[in-house]
């Protein structure tokens, strides 16, 4: 299993476990020809759940000989670049127009994604992220069970600058 998708994994389930709400930004993000969502994963919410999830990233044996688990570092004041990191569906098969759902693929292969297998059923999945650059950041920041924007719930993050 590839790094980025046992961190995703894991920033999930502790996301599960403990009721946390948090925003990931993946700032090294490639779309296009080789899609992948980098190497670093940023975390975006307040002080006290942020550092509950960096004591669970310390301490967790499927990822820690593998990651770097930096401090909690505030937003940089100079910052003035947002961008949303959204989930892209894909239609499933028995959508009413197959152009929709066809278009929607050919995008998708364009994207970066993260592989998750679910608790419940054991299957292994895809989730494709589409970053796009936003004007400004959100008021709100009301992000889906794995940290990322959804239609009904846009919001932008910071875009800080990986040292």
């Amino acid at each position: 299993m590839d790094v980025i998708n046992r961190v995703f994994t894991v920033l999930h389930g502790v996301r599960q476990s403990h009721s946390l709400v948090f925003a990931l930004a993946f700032p090294q993000m490639k779309t296009g020809n080789r899609p992948h969502p980098g190497n670093v994963v940023q975390v975006f919410s307040d002080n006290a759940t942020l550092d509950a999830v960096v004591a669970e990233l310390r301490l967790n044996n499927f990822i820690i000989d593998y990651v770097h688990v930096s401090r909690v570092k505030p937003v940089p004041d100079d910052v003035n670049t947002y961008s949303q990191y959204a989930l892209f569906r894909v239609p499933n098969r028995n959508v009413r127009t197959q152009q929709n759902r066809i278009n929607r693929l050919t995008d998708a292969e364009q994207l970066p994604y993260v592989k998750v297998a679910s608790k419940s059923n054991g299957q292994i999945f895809s989730l494709r992220i589409k970053r796009t650059s936003q004007d400004n950041p959100s008021a709100s920041i009301e992000p889906n069970s794995y940290g990322l924007a959804v239609s009904t719930r846009p919001f932008a993050l910071p875009d800080i600058p990986v040292s």
